[in-house]
């Protein structure tokens, strides 16, 4: 009798335990989810206004011009940062450098240097992936001495 109820007890802890830990994983995923969704809604913002900028004849342009930004960084060359390099192009803003941490992998023609490059004579970096802005700000600030804003900053500044 004490190996039956023994074995009923281990069953049900098993069960407990099982199930504590799947909810754990499920609240992760979850959370994980979470933080991909408000990416994207991040992103589909920013795009949008940059649309709407677009169609009332406004160009990023003016915000670096506004700031006296005129020799700039971009930082994250994913779609973004390529979208923002293709903008400025034939503007009077020098995008002097490109930066990303998938450097070595990204478009040779591109002027891609590593953080904590000797960046005198820039004005700003502009970080394109701005859901991880406040820690990308953060590492920078270390290394460089200019202004770093996001291309929600821009985007939503013009």
């Amino acid at each position: 009798m004490k190996k039956g109820s023994i074995g009923i007890v281990s069953a049900i802890g098993g069960l407990a335990a099982g199930a504590a830990i799947a909810s754990g994983m499920r609240r992760n995923m979850e959370t994980a989810q979470s933080g991909k969704t408000e990416k994207f809604r991040l992103y589909y913002q920013v795009l949008n206004q940059w649309l709407m900028l677009k169609q009332e004849g406004k160009e990023l342009e003016a915000f670096f011009q506004k700031e006296g930004y005129h020799s700039i960084i971009i930082y994250g060359m994913g779609e973004l940062g390529n979208r923002l390099l293709k903008e400025l192009e034939g503007t009077e803003i020098v995008v002097r450098y490109c930066m990303d941490s998938n450097a070595p992998t990204l478009d040779e023609e591109m002027n891609i240097v590593e953080e904590g490059f000797d960046m005198n004579g820039v004005d700003a970096v502009v970080v394109t992936a701005m859901f991880a802005f406040d820690e990308i700000e953060e590492r920078l600030r270390r290394s460089m001495d200019c202004d770093i804003i996001s291309l929600e900053e821009v985007v939503f500044g013009v």
